[in-house]
């Protein structure tokens, strides 16, 4: 088969505003572009996602224009789009883990979370690391791509537009990490409000009583029972906003979010 010149250059032309929304969203979505994966695979699987992508899509109409400089950047910013919705669930759970960990007073125990390479408390690691196994369990990391692939059916390449409508459900799906933790968190925080009044009580009726020797381990013991019994409902809740998030992110893919 032979390939002329003119088609090989609409290929590369088509490639590359591909690979820029494909590389945009790759570089802050889940899993793909969490800090411990080498910039080489992220690269490989930008270029490997990008070529799948390419032939799911239909054939293009006409031919392609060479893209600008502002619209090669529409084309990232709306793939950072996307990508920025879908992590935001997951730091919904470390925004969790992080209040959690501050009411048992573990707040000084710190990991570095590979995902952002910053520490955060032991708590929101282990519900970023639960996270991101029931993100894979459901497949999730094949719907983020799907959701790639077909945003470019809605808006082809050098036609990615990201309007007021889309920048203000951004600014207020952003919020949503502070709503989404307070609910993932709420059980544990009250346990652990109840048992510092508790200590409170017990601190005026016997001012001799020390309360850090005997209600710090308390403390900590409770919130881990609390954690162990609210796990249950762990996966229910956080698939409710992992499919909160792609449904923004699905709007804002199709340009009508």
């Amino acid at each position: 088969m032979l390939i002329s010149a003119i088609e090989l250059q609409e290929w590369l032309l088509r490639f590359v505003g591909v690979f820029a929304r494909v590389g945009g969203a790759l570089m802050v979505a889940p899993v793909f572009g969490a800090g411990v994966v080498p910039m080489r695979v992220r690269l490989m699987a930008a270029v490997l996602v990008t070529v799948l992508v390419m032939t799911a899509l239909p054939a293009a109409p006409g031919p392609i224009a060479p893209l600008q400089p502002l619209q090669l950047f529409k084309e990232v910013m709306l793939g950072v789009a996307i990508g920025f919705v879908v992590q935001t669930a997951f730091d919904v759970l470390v925004m969790a883990g992080q209040v959690i960990g501050l009411s048992m007073g573990l707040g000084f125990a710190n990991l570095v979370d590979p995902q952002h390479g910053v520490t955060v408390p032991v708590i929101g690691q282990l519900y970023l690391l639960l996270a991101l196994l029931i993100f894979v369990a459901i497949n999730g990391h094949i719907a983020v791509i799907e959701l790639l692939a077909d945003s470019f059916r809605s808006q082809p390449v050098g036609a990615a537009t990201l309007g007021d409508g889309e920048l203000a459900t951004l600014v207020a799906w952003g919020g949503r990490i502070f709503s989404g933790g307070l609910q993932v968190a709420l059980p544990a925080v009250v346990a652990m409000t109840v048992v510092n009044l508790a200590f409170g009580v017990m601190s005026r009726a016997a001012p001799q009583l020390n309360l850090f020797g005997v209600g710090f381990p308390i403390t900590i013991i409770l919130g881990f029972v609390t954690l162990w019994i609210s796990l249950e409902s762990l996966g229910p809740t956080f698939g409710a906003i992992l499919d909160e998030a792609l449904d923004v992110a699905h709007g804002i893919a199709q340009g009508t979010g």
